[in-house]
Parts: structure tokens; C-alpha cells; sequence
């Protein structure tokens, strides 16, 4: 994994494991590739998000408030980018195919097939999450209905 770009914020004292309550061991270790000085104690992940086959269970170390906004923000912006990029998308094909259904050919692509429908079976929680995220979905979702 390679960071491209400006300067970007990190974090300090970090720890090299996390214990969840499910038994899921996190470790950190050095990279001898690592030139910009980050390390197990010093970097750029402030939280680690994965899924366990018992929804009910939490882990130890839940992520501060700002992380969980500054995540259900980020959940909203890559699903309103790949929303729009695929609604550019199904334009482009009614112009190009207007012999074949544009909706039976883009439906067989990953992009219809699998990533849009993960992407918007997060949307669910993330509206439940706070009023203005609530807003914010229905925003999205008004924009994708015809």
C-alpha cells in the first residue's frame, strides 16, 4: 500500500495489537519500505472496519466519535461518486447502444451486478446513524430515482 499525495493527518502512540471481542487479532509491524516515518507507534489508519459472523459482538477498542463521523461521511461520499459515475454511465449507453437495452447489458458488469448492491446495502446504517446522514441518503436516493 502506497500513500500518494499531500500532507495528510496521523496519529501517535499507537498500538501494535488489538484484541476484539471475537477473537480477532490486528498486529502492526515496521515496513522497511516505509520512508515517511511511519511506523507501529505513528501512522495514517485511525480505524480498521470488518465484519464477524455475529453481528452483536463489538470490538474492544471502539473508534472515537470524530472517526465514526468522518467514516459515515466518507461511506456517503464514495457511494454519491459511484452513483453518479454509474448514472453517467447508463446515459452513455442509451446513446451508443440504441439497438440493444442498455439496462440488460450494463446489468451482466460488476459494477451493477455486485458493487452497487453492496454499496447501497451500507447506506441502511449509515442513514440510522445520525438525522443529518438520514437527510443526506434520501438525498442520494432522490437523485438516482428517475
Amino acid at each position: 500500500l502506497r500513500n500518494h499525495g499531500g500532507r495528510t493527518g496521523n496519529g501517535t502512540n499507537g498500538r501494535t495489537t488489538i484484541t476484539c471481542s471475537d477473537g480477532l487479532v490486528v498486529s502492526f509491524s515496521q515496513c522497511r519500505l516505509s520512508q515517511n516515518g511511519t511506523g507501529e507507534g505513528r501512522g495514517q489508519i485511525p480505524c480498521i472496519l470488518y465484519a464477524t459472523s455475529s453481528p452483536d459482538l463489538d470490538c474492544v477498542v471502539p473508534p472515537p466519535p470524530n472517526v465514526a463521523d468522518s467514516l459515515r461521511q466518507a461511506t456517503i461520499t464514495i457511494v454519491r461518486s459511484v452513483l453518479q459515475i454509474a448514472s453517467e454511465l447508463v446515459e452513455r449507453a442509451r446513446d451508443v447502444c440504441r439497438e440493444l437495452d442498455p439496462h440488460a447489458l450494463l446489468g451482466k458488469s460488476h459494477l451493477f451486478g455486485s458493487l452497487l448492491p453492496l454499496l447501497l446495502s451500507q447506506l441502511g446504517p449509515v442513514a440510522a446513524s445520525t438525522p443529518q446522514s438520514a437527510v443526506e441518503v434520501l438525498n442520494i436516493v432522490k437523485q438516482v430515482l428517475p
